[in-house]
């Protein structure tokens, strides 16, 4: 039997990918020491025995900064084994096909990665729980969800003044009189004040000052005075002074002159009230007859003119019948001598 002789650069052997052999058993250092850091040398523990309870009190002392400090270590301890699980399937697995054994190591790595994801995922979740963490106050000591929020900050709250004394009205309920409104007494004392005053419950435009001047439209009406009393930092509070009686009409006084020149009579008449400026109409009577005609008061006064009037001594008699805000008034008599 002959054998023929291997051509110059022929090969028969499998050729195999140069690969770096002796740095990748290190992730395991790697893993390990990671490991062995974030359970052992940071893993903090309520210091208590093996029959004691773990009170409240006890996991107060613990501190969120080791849980977190485990938390990275471990994840990086996961990570270093997920990288060694994919070099060791490539150098180690793959060469070996057939050996069970270096699927099993695979294997475990993959269930170690997954185990430790889990409790130090655990760790990480504990630490927002503990003091100072972000969720401490979530929980009561019995494990019930507390979560609170809070709003935003008020001003400081100093609920409203108390009225001592209401306010008063001075003055009389008559047209043309002036009212004058006492300040209420406030608990703290108000410093600040304003008012409104109200005819049968109804405010008078523009009356907003302390004193008011009844007018003819008051007659007849009752009359308030509101008050509302301020202080920086407490409520307003607003009280009213009691009503004062029915407004009666204003008393005029008037003044009666006379002329006669030849049969004409002229008569003048002049009425004033305080506060108010009668109008309306004067009636005459001569001797028991009423003249006819009415006479209007303009500005407080009306000058009457009567002709022809007959000879001898007559009599006038002179009636204001006043208005809405002044009362009737019998004038004068007057007496005169027609030529």
């Amino acid at each position: 039997m002959t054998t023929r002789p291997q051509e110059h650069g022929a090969s028969t052997l499998p050729t195999e990918r140069p690969t770096r052999r002796g740095w990748w058993p290190m992730w395991a250092t790697a893993a390990g020491a990671l490991g062995f850091v974030a359970s052992a040398l940071i893993d903090e523990r309520p210091d208590v025995g093996s029959t004691e309870a773990v009170t409240p009190e006890l996991v107060d002392r613990l501190s969120t900064g080791p849980f977190h400090l485990a938390l990275v270590c471990g994840y990086l301890a996961v990570a270093a084994l997920i990288v060694l699980a994919g070099l060791w399937r490539r150098n180690v697995e793959h060469r070996f096909s057939g050996s069970a054994g270096a699927s099993i190591v695979h294997a475990g790595l993959v269930a170690s990665a997954a185990g430790l994801s889990l409790a130090y995922g655990w760790k990480g979740a504990l630490s927002r729980y503990l003091e100072a963490g972000p969720e401490h106050a979530t929980f009561d000591e019995r494990g019930t969800f507390v979560r609170t929020q809070e709003s935003a900050a008020t001003g400081p709250v100093t609920g409203a003044l108390t009225v001592s004394g209401a306010p008063r009205i001075a003055g009389t309920a008559r047209v043309g009189a002036t009212l004058t409104a006492t300040p209420g007494t406030y608990a703290p004392a108000a410093t600040g004040l304003s008012r409104q005053w109200l005819r049968d419950g109804v405010p008078i435009a523009g009356a907003t000052g302390t004193t008011y001047r009844l007018t003819a439209a008051d007659a007849g009406h009752r009359v308030v005075v509101r008050e509302t009393g301020a202080r920086t930092g407490w409520d307003d509070v607003t009280t009213a002074s009691t009503a004062t009686a029915p407004v009666v009409k204003a008393v005029a006084t008037g003044r009666v002159g006379a002329t006669v020149r030849k049969r004409t009579v002229r008569l003048r008449v002049a009425l004033t009230a305080p506060g108010v400026v009668p109008t309306g109409v004067v009636t005459v009577r001569r001797g028991g007859t009423t003249v006819r005609g009415t006479w209007t008061l303009r500005n407080g006064a009306a000058e009457i003119v009567l002709r022809k009037q007959p000879h001898g001594k007559q009599r006038y008699a002179l009636t204001y019948a006043g208005d809405h805000g002044v009362a009737g008034l019998r004038l004068a008599v007057v007496r005169v001598r027609i030529p």
